[in-house]
């Protein structure tokens, strides 16, 4: 597996990267932005699409709950709130902006949201580690699965898109 903090090509020699949903992983974005900048020929372009986990917000009661369960799901990324930072990042690598664009992921059925988000899990774990109380953890999830019957569930993660062009 290639490093994207140390890509193995040579200096202004790809005429587009496009890097997604990676750098909420890495150790040091800003320098897998700058080794993107490095390789892109005069005039390419990088596309970066990246989520922004503060942004993470599910309907559900006590939204208390929901506040702890997002928090924590959040901080399991190594770069959470990466998102909002990639117009700095590619300044700070010598591309100029071109566009940023804002982008909702938008969950309404619950499969989908154990698959992704694991929301429901993530409310059982702090309630076993005593981050949350029983009573409202369990309040918080019977109130999820309410909503996934009656056809009101729902949860959104908000992204996004940065395009950025090399100085020709």
């Amino acid at each position: 597996m290639t490093d994207a903090h140390a890509l193995p090509l040579s200096d202004e020699s790809m005429d587009a990267v496009c890097i997604a949903r990676t750098l909420q992983h890495v150790e040091t974005p800003a320098r897998v932005v700058r080794e993107a900048a490095r390789v892109l020929r005069p005039g390419g372009r990088l596309v970066v699409g990246e989520p922004d986990r503060g942004t993470l917000v599910v309907a559900g009661e006590p939204a208390s709950v929901g506040g702890v369960v997002t928090g924590r799901r959040a901080a399991a990324f190594q770069n959470p709130t990466i998102g909002r930072d990639l117009p700095r990042l590619a300044r700070l690598a010598g591309l100029q902006i071109n566009r940023v664009e804002a982008a909702r992921h938008l969950v309404r059925d619950p499969r989908l949201d154990e698959a992704q988000f694991s929301l429901q899990d993530e409310a059982r774990a702090a309630m076993a580690e005593g981050v949350l109380e029983e009573p409202a953890a369990t309040e918080w999830i019977a109130d999820l699965e309410r909503r996934s019957l009656e056809g009101s569930y729902l949860v959104a993660l908000g992204a996004i898109l940065l395009v950025a062009g090399a100085p020709a």
